[in-house]
């Protein structure tokens, strides 16, 4: 009974974390930035392969295009569009599915692996906090305990991200609706939506890390700096653990990597549901660093 009433408190605490962000309308400005983001950086792209496009033209010797996608074909019989790919992607073993997907599914993506992390934690960082400094957290913490608040507002937020990250596929869509010549509706539609779990999951950890951040301090503007902080700091312990120093270190690599969410961002990107197993163990980091400043926070005087 007691595990039941700890999920049914987070649960509960959730749902008023996504109705406050409604309400103060943080919500709507979280979607409204990821979609302007998003809208823009595909956008550019579609100029840089408009020019492409025009350069190939000339080459052939054949008529200009005003807007980009109708020479997506000849591209991929050149080999042009899989040079474009290769550094997106990643993996060369992967050039030759993401041939496949719409270009812009593909930029979609790959921005949204840069930005996510750090719209995650800022949104991480502002979980609890705000609710620290004018000591609203009493009032909720008199009818539950510490962990299902901490619980509870990394679901709420993890809630608004996902929704964030649905959201945003609509500019790239309508981008390349708009901008772009010959792109199946359907088909741009359904795989931008088949990125988006793959997406979210990817900014789990780093929501935990600014939920983490959020509970040693009543300062937003300090918790989301520390956040940031952390969060460029597992970038750089990742290259680290991939010079050759780590690489003669035989337990230290073998030890770091599975804590560090960049060890599995390449699995999010493929075919069929190989991704799901990655997806989990970030869900999982990010729980576990959402908690790992919770002993802190329950010696705090609120």
């Amino acid at each position: 009974m007691t595990a039941l009433r700890s999920l049914r408190d987070a649960l509960l605490i959730a749902r008023f974390q996504l109705a406050r962000a409604v309400r103060t309308r943080s919500a709507l400005a979280l979607c409204l930035l990821y979609l302007l983001g998003s809208t823009g950086a595909t956008y550019v792209f579609t100029r840089i392969l408009l020019q492409i496009e025009n350069e190939t033209a000339r080459v052939l010797k054949v008529p200009i295009v005003e807007r980009p996608g109708a020479m997506l074909d000849t591209l991929r019989e050149r080999g042009d569009l899989a040079n474009i790919l290769e550094p997106l992607v990643g993996r060369e073993d992967l050039v030759g599915w993401a041939l496949e997907q719409p270009i812009l599914t593909i930029v979609h993506f790959w921005f949204a692996l840069g930005v996510l992390p750090f719209l995650a934690v800022a949104v991480g960082a502002e979980s609890v906090a705000p609710d620290a400094r004018d000591r609203s957290l009493r009032f909720e913490l008199v009818r539950t305990g510490r962990l299902e608040l901490i619980a509870g507002r990394f679901l709420g937020q993890g809630v608004l991200l996902l929704v964030a990250t649905v959201f945003a596929t609509l500019g790239t869509w309508a981008v390349a609706m708009g901008a772009m010549v010959e792109q199946p509706a359907g088909l741009q539609a359904t795989t931008l939506l088949a990125s988006a779990p793959r997406l979210w999951l990817w900014s789990l950890p780093f929501l935990g890390l600014g939920v983490a951040c959020s509970q040693l301090t009543s300062t937003v503007n300090f918790a989301r700096s520390l956040a940031l902080g952390a969060a460029v700091g597992t970038w750089i312990l990742f290259g680290v653990t991939k010079t050759d120093w780590a690489q003669g270190q035989p337990y230290f690599g073998a030890l770091l990597e599975p804590l560090l969410p960049q060890t599995y961002v390449l699995d999010l990107w493929g075919p069929g549901w190989a991704w799901a197993g990655s997806g989990a163990i970030l869900a999982l980091l990010g729980f576990v660093a959402a908690l790992v400043t919770l002993p802190i926070f329950a010696r705090r005087n609120l």
